[in-house]
């Protein structure tokens, strides 16, 4: 096991039934994960992943992440929310790559597309973000320098607020300009976003009947209804 790299996969304690699907998928996808998984929660206890138990409000959710990321040693944290539902096998030579390829100056590899503005870069398969736009800190898949990923989340967030913030830093935030390497269903076919997984606290009905009828997961999903 990478002792070097974690991944940290969000979640609270009333998402508990869209939890098991979530490992379900990424052990059919991922198989050959090496680094240790944590999962955060307020209070349940999960048998999937080691878990990490912290208080948590909407308003507060950056806190929350801090908290759980400092009972973390590993050097690199790959971020996740439970609802990342992976769909296809994970481009684990890619994500070898962003850990061979980070520096002193590195924040972050991101795995979400590429979107405007970007820069190039002298890192195959990415771009830069320029500093001082939105999106710096981004909630989709990722893989984050730990120590630097805590210095952006010293104050008390909603995710929208931290995904949004205008922040001057002197690191470099690199986004994905190749293929797909988590793939979330995020992107349909023909490269566009969609909503997927959950969306307010219900499913996405267009994303995840089909998904898990193909994967063979059962689901009541009138116990969380679907998102209109």
């Amino acid at each position: 096991m990478n002792q070097d790299v974690s991944i940290l996969v969000l979640s609270c304690d009333t998402y508990e039934d869209i939890i098991g699907p979530f490992f379900i998928l990424k052990e059919r996808y991922w198989s050959d994960c090496p680094y240790k998984t944590y999962i955060s929660t307020e209070t349940k206890e999960f048998s999937q992943a080691t878990t990490l138990t912290h208080n948590y409000t909407l308003n507060r959710w950056t806190r929350r992440i801090k908290e759980s990321l400092m009972d973390i040693d590993s050097k690199y944290v790959i971020l996740m929310d439970s609802d990342f539902y992976i769909r296809q096998p994970v481009d684990q030579k890619r994500i070898d790559y962003c850990i061979e390829s980070f520096d002193c100056d590195t924040a972050t590899f991101s795995f979400e597309l590429e979107y405007a503005p970007t820069y190039p870069s002298k890192k195959d398969g990415f771009r830069l973000k320029p500093n001082k736009s939105p999106y710096l800190c981004s909630c989709q898949p990722s893989i984050w320098d730990r120590e630097k990923l805590i210095s952006l989340l010293q104050k008390d967030m909603n995710p929208w607020q931290w995904e949004r913030q205008i922040i001057d830093t002197p690191f470099k935030h690199y986004v994905n300009s190749g293929n797909v390497i988590i793939d979330i269903g995020y992107y349909l076919p023909n490269g566009k976003k969609h909503w997927y997984g959950v969306r307010k606290g219900k499913w996405v009905e267009d994303d995840v009947v089909e998904l898990f009828k193909k994967e063979n997961i059962g689901i009541d999903f009138s116990k969380r209804g679907f998102y209109k």
